[in-house]
């Protein structure tokens, strides 16, 4: 699901025009009155006549839903946040301008904002005492309320929280965090190959008696040594003796490390040496004449692969500093500013630049 961050538009004496009272507030955080002994009563608005409310959380996630049912999620940072609340305050004309239920046909004469703030210790604010629990960067307001209609929708529940209504700009960023870790490991895996085909990463191997091969940092083995039975060296080998099929034993410890070599108690004698041996001599050379083939054609592989990683790289490379690039600014307040991203035509896209209320 695509997840974009909201911000202000730079080119606009304010991104938030209007605010709506609702029945179902975006940010999931109902209104707090005062009474005529300045004490919160939730729910219940009496002769003290001001709604508390915050109007944005930090980093709060704000699911939504295209036209066309395509879903995905808006938050704000709180840079953001703050930015936003003082361009508000310095246009000055969005504090009295509120609407019914984000209906512009329906605006709602005799309320005005008169309290506007930034939580910034949570512990001892004004919002803590008034009974909600927000985070530093909270933006706050007191909305005085003199219109009777309003005040008994907010007594009936009808008015269960605000809602602003706005223009931003939109940077996706999900995408952005997955191409971010789908590169950091492409860079990984192509430092290894690299490391591989160089020689600079340097790993040793050593058959068992029983056919099976043992992997080690290295190019022999030695104290310290952490012994794996496979090639990638993630599984380690089992603690105890192993016999390899030279005749020499090695122990391994705790976390597998080698502690000891036992070498061959005997050493073959030259008259041991018969007929058969020497056959076998002359198969292991053969044997190894053709791994060292087959170690070229991995390395061939090996270049092809690292290759394909790079071109890769490149691409996604591309499409990050797209993703990392804020919205082209207009000349003008009503012109409407696209996303850059993979999805030229998202339906996502096209919602955010038409939608005003969040």
């Amino acid at each position: 699901m695509k997840r974009y961050r909201l911000t202000r538009k730079d080119f606009l004496k304010t991104s938030i025009f209007a605010t709506s009272f609702v029945d179902k507030p975006a940010i999931e955080v109902g209104l707090i009155y005062l009474n005529d002994d300045n004490q919160p009563s939730n729910r219940v608005l009496l002769e003290k006549g001001i709604a508390y409310s915050p109007v944005l959380i930090p980093n709060k996630v704000i699911p939504r839903v295209t036209d066309d049912g395509e879903e995905f999620e808006v938050y704000f940072e709180a840079e953001d946040i703050e930015e936003l609340s003082q361009d508000y305050m310095k246009a000055g004309s969005p504090m009295g301008n509120f609407n019914s239920q984000h209906n512009d046909n329906q605006k709602l004469e005799g309320v005005h904002v008169v309290e506007n703030w930034i939580i910034e210790d949570p512990a001892h604010d004004k919002a803590t005492r008034l009974g909600f629990k927000l985070p530093k960067g909270t933006w706050m307001q007191g909305i005085k309320v003199d219109n009777e209609s309003v005040k008994d929708k907010i007594k009936s529940g009808e008015y269960f929280g605000i809602s602003i209504e706005g223009d931003f700009d939109h940077i996706i960023k999900l995408k952005s965090i997955n191409i971010i870790k789908e590169m950091a490991n492409i860079k990984d895996t192509i430092t290894k190959l690299a490391d591989k085909i160089s020689g600079k990463q340097k790993f040793g191997s050593q058959a068992l008696e029983s056919g099976s091969v043992v992997y080690f940092e290295g190019d022999t083995l030695s104290s310290g040594s952490i012994v794996y039975v496979d090639e990638a060296m993630e599984a380690v080998a089992p603690v105890g003796e192993h016999k390899l099929d030279d005749g020499r034993i090695i122990v391994l410890g705790e976390n597998s490390e080698l502690v000891e070599v036992k070498e061959m108690e005997e050493e073959m004698k030259e008259e041991d040496f018969n007929k058969e041996d020497v056959e076998n001599i002359g198969k292991v050379s053969v044997s190894n004449a053709e791994g060292i083939e087959s170690l070229r054609k991995e390395n061939t592989e090996l270049r092809e692969e690292l290759k394909g990683f790079q071109t890769k790289l490149t691409e996604l490379s591309k499409v990050i500093t797209e993703h990392s690039t804020k919205l082209s600014k207009v000349s003008a307040p009503d012109s409407v500013t696209k996303l850059e991203s993979i999805e030229e035509s998202s339906k996502v896209n096209n919602y955010l630049n038409n939608r005003k209320s969040y």
